[in-house]
């Protein structure tokens, strides 16, 4: 297991180690600007005027989606939480046995509303799945989307609501739910306001992203509020990327970063401590041909519990500081048919050790994901999954943890 090492620099926040680059923070909040500007100049050269009884004979078009999904899996160890993986416990500190789970929580059902024609392409969508607690049997709705998206022919698009991070766009296909959450693979979902520009052909060309978004903290002793809000300020999020055609396939490159501010003058209120979350990542999305896809991320950062890394550890109370952590993941999909897609990859999340206690019972210092799946087509919305993968999580002085996980899944996508 390696340890990961940061050169550093001055900060203006006290208490974490390895602040963001003063030139990567000046680049991200410069493409913010450019990116949140620019759509206003974009509308007033776009205006159109629309027939009142055209746009009401259009009328607004509605589309439901969603799949059903049972899940079953077979551990050969305790993993956390257990209807999905996200890392192992150490055998020291439950008794190593077997565990099987069965779930429908990731059955997900969407709406995709458009308004009617005329002047910029006004779309919202919402979606949900299971994941929200509750008992096995009486599941809780989780929100997952919820956003405005406005487009414009010149190429500049907008998205108000919840929808994914701007950074690290990509993800592997897994029949687990958490697509290595927790194991290299970072970006979650969060309420922004983001800004898009799209240059270049129909075929290939530059793409810009920046959005600001909440930033959501923790809250260790005491409510109302957490972390993120107490800072006073949102988090920034940008990405550039190339991307192509391959064919009728897409490609590209990516290269993403975000960056944010937690106060935890709630829970330490006579330290004022302030922590800096930031990342920088790059993306990659290669097909090889008609039937073969690479695809991966790579990233370093701090204070990333929020976006999934770190192995959910983001801030140490003890020693006060940030973790730092280091990861990615990268997966190879063949398809020899439009009925089959099998995938083998991996993904690995190592924090600092220096971040954290090493004695802490419940502390994560390494883990490490391999899997293999195939999704079968069964015809007329019937699919089937299967998937073995194995994890491995080491707990600082404690035993490391192993499990081999065997997963299966029924999906009717509608």
């Amino acid at each position: 297991m390696s340890s990961s090492r940061f050169a550093s620099g001055s900060t203006a926040f006290a208490g974490p180690k390895g602040p963001l680059p003063a030139l990567a923070r000046r680049l991200l909040t410069l493409g913010l600007i450019a990116a949140f500007l620019s759509p206003a100049v974009a509308l007033s050269q776009e205006v159109t005027e629309t027939d009142p009884a055209t746009e009401k004979d259009a009328g607004v078009r509605w589309e439901l989606y969603g799949r059903l999904k049972a899940d079953a899996s077979l551990d050969s160890a305790l993993v956390d939480p257990g209807n999905f993986a996200r890392w192992v416990e150490s055998p020291e500190l439950t008794e190593s046995h077997s565990h099987f789970n069965m779930t429908v929580r990731e059955t997900r059902l969407g709406l995709h509303v458009h308004a009617p024609p005329g002047g910029p392409e006004i779309s919202g969508h919402v979606e949900v799945d299971f994941y929200g607690g509750g008992a096995e049997n009486r599941n809780v709705v989780m929100l997952r989307h919820a956003h405005i998206d406005v487009a414009w022919n010149s190429g500049w698009s907008l998205i108000a609501g919840q929808y994914s991070d701007v950074i690290s766009p990509l993800a592997p296909t897994t029949v687990n739910y958490s697509v290595a959450w927790w194991a290299g693979n970072i970006g979650y979902r969060r309420p922004q306001f983001r800004a898009t520009k799209r240059f270049g052909s129909g075929t290939s060309g530059l793409v810009l992203a920046g959005a600001v978004s909440r930033t959501i903290g923790d809250d260790f002793v005491r409510e109302p509020g957490d972390s993120g809000a107490d800072s006073g300020r949102p988090a920034v999020q940008t990405r550039a990327a190339w991307e192509w055609r391959s064919g009728d396939r897409r490609a590209g490159v990516g290269v993403s970063g975000h960056q944010g501010l937690e106060n935890l003058h709630a829970d330490l209120p006579q330290s004022g401590l302030e922590y800096e979350s930031w990342s920088i990542g790059i993306d990659l999305l290669l097909p090889l041909g008609d039937r073969w896809l690479f695809k991966g991320e790579a990233w370093i950062g701090s204070n990333l519990d929020d976006y999934l890394g770190g192995i959910g550890q983001g801030i140490n109370l003890s020693a006060r500081t940030a973790v730092r952590a280091t990861g990615g993941w990268g997966a190879l999909e063949f398809r020899p048919d439009e009925s089959l897609l099998v995938s083998v990859g991996g993904g690995i999340d190592d924090p600092d050790d220096e971040d954290l206690l090493l004695a802490d019972t419940l502390v994560r210092t390494l883990n490490r994901v391999l899997w293999l799946n195939a999704i079968i087509d069964l015809g007329r919305g019937l699919s089937t999954g299967l998937e073995i993968s194995h994890w491995h999580t080491e707990h600082g002085d404690q035993r490391p943890g192993d499990a081999v996980r065997g997963q299966a899944a029924l999906i009717f996508s509608f």
